[in-house]
């Protein structure tokens, strides 16, 4: 099975998918862009997609839940992964040795502190985590650091300088596998996401307003998408089971008949702080 992911080997999306396939054999196909892994899923190139959606300090990524919606892609399932941003270098090098560190802006933004610490070091964005520990071992680059997955780290025989270099532990990322046909062999769907119109007559407090109204604690998530001439909500609906989900969704619909669905899927509960700090005891 071929899949789609941003991001090089030992990404976070690679990690990902080799554990959600671990006993199917398959190839990876490696994009630059998010928009790159949407196109091949469209055209046939690749049979599903995994794509971050959400991270527990970034918040939600809504150009890919609107990426989803341009395409009319499915969502099969949902997948946390904690993210073990670490800071490597090449053999021999030590944090003091660095005057720059390369990495995607997100884990950038995650390892603020890292900066705030050691102010001569230089945060330079780049195109994929992975891939800066890549062009570092590759060129041999001394006085560079790089930002990427332990795995990165093994991968590309990088010397660990730190270890769990985000600001804070609570780092897990939320990540949708994606398809162009809705899901088969049936498994209860206890969550749904939904592309709602704002309306001319609504104010999107005002709809907001009614969707808490009508669905109470079962909106886990409600947040305005960017861009386009229509207003629209990414709402999504979190439930028990699958009769609560689908009653819920009904209620839903006829408050808004417009809604887009993309997908009900098996929720996983997201990770909670307190849980996190208790396995760290």
């Amino acid at each position: 099975m071929r899949i789609a992911i941003q991001g090089g080997p030992a990404s976070f999306h690679d990690v990902l998918t080799r554990t959600i396939f671990e006993e199917t054999s398959l190839e990876v196909l490696h994009c630059d862009t998010f928009e790159q892994v949407g196109q091949l899923l469209a055209d046939g190139s690749a049979a599903r997609a995994v794509m971050a959606v959400e991270n527990t300090l970034a918040g939600p990524l809504l150009n890919n839940f609107k990426l989803v919606q341009q395409h009319q892609f499915h969502i099969l399932e949902e997948h946390w992964l904690p993210i073990d941003q670490t800071l490597m270098a090449l053999p021999g090098q030590t944090l003091q040795n660095l005057q720059e560190v390369w990495s995607h802006p997100v884990a950038l933004q995650q390892c603020s502190r890292l900066f705030e610490q050691h102010p001569y070091l230089v945060a330079t964005a780049k195109a994929d985590t992975a891939d800066s520990a890549r062009q570092i071992q590759e060129q041999q680059l001394k006085g560079i650091g790089a930002i990427a997955s332990l795995a990165a780290a093994a991968l590309y025989d990088l010397t660990v300088l730190q270890a769990q270099a985000a600001d804070t532990r609570h780092n897990y990322t939320r990540f949708f596998l994606l398809s162009k046909e809705r899901r088969g062999a049936h498994v209860p769907a206890t969550k749904a996401s939904l592309i709602v119109p704002i309306l001319s007559v609504n104010s999107s407090a005002a709809l907001v307003s009614q969707l808490k109204k009508i669905l109470g604690k079962k909106l886990s998530l409600c947040q305005e998408l960017p861009g386009g001439k229509n207003p629209e909500l990414l709402v999504e609906v979190s439930c028990p089971n699958e009769k609560e989900l689908i009653f819920a969704l009904k209620k839903l619909k006829s408050l808004e008949p417009r809604v887009q669905l993309l997908g009900m899927y098996q929720g996983k509960p997201a990770p909670q702080l307190s849980s996190i700090l208790d396995s760290a005891l």
